[in-house]
């Protein structure tokens, strides 16, 4: 009789994605791009990935950013933004298809994992704890030692991600190191993130209405790496262990890959559209 995943333990779960599926991770590494590009390259592959049952294979985009970028979650509202600041200091605000609250993103690694499923193996937790799983084995090799319990102060009302540690979030010393934010499908799930390399906490703040308040939450809650070691492993180190690590840790092999035709013109189709920089879909809400 065929399994129930969504009732496997999530320590189980899955050591039997790549078995099931017998899928490979395509690896995208991307360069510097704007925030708008990004995003409309990460719903790309999550739309095309609707179309067609495992049209899209299981893809880690590792990508940066253009300049620095205030990206918001898909349902946060602007209204606690300072937009008038945004515009004096040229920072693009960019609307996420995953929810979650903003990030500004500067000297950072960024990544998405799109993970196409069947509706009835379709269990975001567990994916979620297969990543989390690859980013602590990852920070542990790069001698830091996440916690094993977060009990970090929350700020529920707060617009800014690392104002917020719930737990199941990535803290070291009770404070949030690593951001992760989900889209769900009907046939797959969309993963953004963000490993803070170093940061402004006071720059952050300036981009929020509220910004005292901004900035005495992230003094309790942010963590760099820049701030947890003198001698911080390189960039590209980093990525690399984290990516290895996490194909070990889904057991599926990967292979260098880039968009398809089919997901390049869907991208384009996006950026013009919903991405465009002048979009309403960035402040509609």
């Amino acid at each position: 009789m065929k399994k129930n995943w969504v009732n496997y333990s999530l320590q189980t779960s899955t050591k039997n994605l790549s078995r099931k599926t017998d899928l490979i991770l395509r690896v995208i590494f991307d360069g510097k791009n704007s925030g708008f590009w990004n995003m409309a390259q990460d719903e790309a592959l999550l739309s095309l990935g609707e179309t067609i049952e495992q049209a899209v294979p299981p893809t880690l985009r590792l990508f940066s950013w253009a300049e620095p970028t205030l990206s918001i979650g898909r349902f946060q509202r602007t209204d606690s933004l300072n937009l008038s600041y945004l515009e004096k200091k040229k920072i693009p605000l960019v609307r996420r298809p995953t929810g979650g609250r903003a990030i500004l993103h500067d000297n950072e690694i960024t990544f998405s994992l799109y993970l196409p499923l069947p509706k009835e193996t379709l269990n975001p937790l567990v994916l979620y704890c297969s990543l989390k799983e690859a980013w602590v084995k990852t920070l542990q090799k790069i001698g830091l030692f996440p916690d094993a319990e977060n009990n970090s102060k929350n700020y529920f009302a707060s617009p800014y991600c690392f104002s917020l540690n719930t737990a199941h979030e990535i803290t070291i010393k009770g404070k949030k190191i690593i951001g992760i934010a989900q889209a769900k499908a009907k046939r797959g799930v969309l993963f953004q993130g963000s490993f803070i390399l170093s940061g402004n906490r006071e720059e952050i703040a300036r981009c929020f209405i509220n910004c005292e308040k901004i900035q005495q939450e992230l003094w309790s809650n942010l963590i760099t790496l820049e701030e947890l070691t003198s001698k911080p492993p390189a960039k590209d180190e980093i990525t690399n262990i984290f990516l290895n690590t996490l194909a070990a840790t889904l057991e599926m092999p990967w292979y260098r890959g880039e968009l398809s035709g089919e997901e390049q013109k869907r991208a384009e189709e996006l950026f013009q559209t919903k991405y465009a920089p002048l979009s309403p879909y960035h402040t509609e809400r």
